[in-house]
């Protein structure tokens, strides 16, 4: 979550230059995105048996791919883990000491330890070439990682601008709830999400409700955010003209 909250850091330096960028508030983003209360809030995020029915179907097959696509990837890395245990692993071939000039099978034993040089160099060569290509597939999947992060964070950052957000308002807002320590999953939650800058200054105006969403499995939280959290950014949005 650290990585992906705090990524825009970087984005946002490149992304949002304006200072004249209409804030949520003049007092920023803290003050406004208080969680109201009273009966009106409570009217907002209440739904029939029907509604709330559907709504949390949605919500379940929102959260359930993307534990399905965890799984996957839990299941392939078992998979290789277990291929690769049911191979015989090599081991170095042993060289033998130089052999007696004197003994009978002389010329045998040289041949048989330059065979055991010529393989232990194949040996050798051939476990760097396999150290170089782990080694490759591991910077290529770093930077596919890195890249698709960027992505995210470009598009976060956008959306941030869509509300008015400032930049150093959002960074100390994602500062915060990634110091916080919520579980990456989340984290990735929030940041694909289309109202994901407001739900994170929310969070990270009110502790209380950081605290109570972090302690969640991710289909819980994914559920309240959307039925609790959510109704309270409405206000916040920009009116369609």
């Amino acid at each position: 979550m650290t990585e992906e909250l705090q990524a825009e850091n970087i984005i946002i330096d490149d992304e949002i230059k304006d200072d004249d960028v209409d804030q949520l508030n003049p007092d920023g983003v803290g003050s406004e995105l208080a969680p109201d209360t009273g009966e009106n809030q409570e009217e907002k995020i209440t739904f029939d048996d029907g509604q709330q029915k559907v709504f949390n179907e949605a919500i379940g097959k929102k959260t359930a791919k993307l534990r399905e696509m965890e799984r996957r990837a839990e299941e392939a890395e078992q998979r290789a883990k277990d291929l690769e245990a049911k191979i015989p692993k090599q081991t170095r071939p042993e060289v033998p000491p130089l052999p007696d000039p004197y003994s009978e099978n002389y010329e045998d034993q040289c041949n048989r330890r330059d065979k055991a040089i010529a393989d232990r160099v194949s040996f050798d060569s051939q476990e760097e070439a396999q150290l170089r290509q782990e080694k490759a597939n591991q910077q290529q999947a770093e930077r596919d990682s890195y890249n698709a992060l960027v992505e995210k964070t470009k598009t976060y950052t956008q959306r941030s601008q869509s509300f008015g957000m400032k930049a150093e308002d959002l960074q100390a807002a994602g500062k915060a709830v990634a110091d916080y320590g919520i579980s990456e999953e989340l984290g990735g939650y929030i940041l694909q999400d289309p109202d994901g800058p407001l739900i994170t200054a929310h969070l990270a105006s009110n502790p209380i409700e950081l605290d109570n969403i972090r302690s969640m499995d991710i289909g819980s939280a994914a559920v309240r955010i959307e039925n609790v959290i959510k109704p309270q950014l409405e206000p916040l949005k920009p009116k369609p003209s």
